[in-house]
């Protein structure tokens, strides 16, 4: 019987409330010894794999890199000889040369090591099994997750049963669950998750519930920022802190490894090239010259732009290290965050769009090829008041940009409206007794006039000034700074329909233009219209 199956029948027949303790009460009673005793050894293994470690490997076979470790920790390493055989890789010819300056995890430490030969590692029968990733992909373990506190009924912005499980679905390698052809499960039980996944999905999981946790708990704006904003680990999070510190240095003809390794003593990173992504671009940091010079202090992460850019390269943080990889390469690879958006959701002054608008805006304005409905790797997803957001380390900075966008122009809605409304007051008030609301639109394929004589004709046509009425539609053109950065691209203008009209007519303008100012090959409808804001200012 598998582990899913034991676990719901035993809580079914127990009827015992669903809280964590007593879902592991009742798997103790049910298990035999045996499996508490493997249980209790898997547990230690992965305590040991939390451990800090350090190593400098220099032409070292893949089987002395890993005996070391073993030596090291005291722990079990072994290799997975099917799997590697079926790579045809040899563990005792493969050659290992890294170098770990700083101290991180165990675990981090051997994805630094395995990532060049496409292996990694699982917690399996009692011991660290190095494997293939697709061996790695049917390892999957049960695990228990209580989610009481998130869901709805608890406390404000929570979620539904539903949400939670689809953020989980939808965020957490999307590919690989039942329903997408996978073989992961997971299965509400009261206010228990039991999910059925990989070593590393489980931590991706975990992770997320807890970014949730402390979105939910962040009672100012400073705290909701952080939640947001945080790398999911506490090791990722401060490489990412570094990277904000200024820095300043100059390079003439200095080979790439060279500037690297300066770079890293500097600012005390741990630096680690992606050798896989470099060798697909013929590129060798040992030969590969760099010629900068930033004489002005500038963030780290800045610099570092300027300087890898041109070799069609970037940087990311991952496994506690940050890495220097290709640009596609980068792409790839997302990270989950969770954006508090209760004030976008549920200002004082209602905003003139739904959550589903919100999805919508994103989507259609942020990297809109790179989300999973266009066959991309980012996914989106709303938990209560809160986004939770799969995408790559461009796809984050532009989105936060754009929430920064969003709230500013909410607060110069609600002040322009509160204007209106005396003005109106003073001139005449609507006939409706609904007070006028001024809302920017950005247009993508309409001209303001074309846009203007669509509203006012098709839409409320005796509200509009031209008729007798108070509502007023107008074009603005806004222009974004040019960046002098080299390779960065020019300045560039967005149309903005400025409208001043009744929340009413707002709405249906938000529809009519939904479904007007799209491009023939949109993948997503209307909706994302309102508040001012929006895409095209990157």
């Amino acid at each position: 019987m598998s582990r899913l199956t034991v676990w719901t029948a035993a809580l079914a027949v127990c009827w015992l409330p669903c809280r964590l303790a007593d879902a592991q009460e009742v798997a103790a009673r049910i298990e035999s010894p045996a499996a508490q005793a493997a249980q209790a050894s898997n547990e230690a293994l992965e305590a040991v794999l939390r451990q800090p470690t350090r190593f400098e490997f220099e032409e070292t076979s893949l089987t002395d890199a890993i005996g070391f470790l073993a030596d090291k920790h005291d722990v079990d390493i072994a290799f997975d000889v099917k799997a590697l055989s079926d790579l045809a890789l040899d563990p005792a010819v493969a050659v290992v040369t890294r170098t770990l300056r700083k101290p991180i995890s165990l675990a981090a430490a051997l994805h630094v090591i395995l990532r060049d030969f496409d292996l990694t590692h699982v917690v399996r029968d009692e011991t660290i099994l190095i494997t293939s990733q697709s061996e790695a992909e049917e390892s999957l373990a049960t695990k228990v997750y209580q989610a009481g506190d998130l869901l709805s009924g608890t406390g404000k912005g929570r979620a539904t049963t539903d949400q939670l499980m689809e953020a989980i679905t939808g965020t957490v390698a999307a590919d690989t669950w039942a329903e997408t052809g996978g073989s992961a499960t997971i299965a509400p039980l009261g206010n228990l998750f039991i999910v059925t996944q990989t070593h590393d999905r489980h931590g991706e999981i975990a992770r997320l519930l807890a970014a949730l946790r402390g979105a939910i708990e962040g009672h100012d704006e400073e705290n909701a920022a952080k939640a947001a904003e945080a790398e999911p680990e506490k090791a990722n999070a401060e490489v990412a802190a570094e990277l904000r510190q200024p820095t300043a240095f100059e390079f003439a003809d200095t080979p790439l490894s060279d500037a690297v390794e300066f770079l890293a003593k500097k600012h005390d990173l741990e630096i680690q090239f992606d050798n896989k992504a470099l060798a697909d671009l013929s590129l060798d940091p040992g030969v590969t010259p760099i010629t900068l010079s930033v004489g002005r202090p500038t963030p780290l992460r800045s610099a570092l732009e300027r300087m890898l850019r041109p070799l069609d390269l970037t940087w990311m943080v991952r496994d506690e290290v940050l890495w220097i990889t290709s640009a596609t390469e980068a792409m790839e690879w997302t990270v989950t965050k969770v954006y508090p958006v209760d004030d976008l959701l549920n200002a004082a002054a209602a905003p003139p769009w739904s959550a589903d608008d919100l999805l919508a805006a994103i989507a259609t304005s942020i990297q809109p090829d790179s989300w999973n409905e266009r066959g991309g790797p980012g996914a989106i997803a709303r938990v209560g008041h809160m986004l939770v957001v799969a995408q790559n380390r461009e796809g984050h900075e532009k989105l936060s940009h754009l929430l920064t966008q969003l709230r500013a122009a909410l607060s110069k809605d609600a002040g322009e409206a509160a204007s209106a409304a005396r003005d109106e007051r003073s001139d005449g008030a609507p006939t409706t007794g609904e007070e006028l609301k001024i809302v920017e639109y950005p247009l993508q394929f309409l001209s303001g006039d074309e846009a203007a004589k669509a509203l006012t004709a098709l839409i409320a046509p005796e509200t509009w000034q031209a008729n007798g009425g108070a509502g007023a539609a107008c074009t603005v053109v806004t222009t974004t700074k040019a960046d002098m950065a080299p390779n960065r691209p020019p300045a560039q203008s967005q149309t903005l329909l400025v409208v001043r009209q009744t929340p009413t007519v707002h709405k249906q303008i938000r529809r009519l233009l939904g479904k007007l100012d799209r491009s023939p090959n949109s993948g997503f409808g209307g909706g994302g219209f309102g508040g001012g804001g929006g895409g095209g200012f990157f």
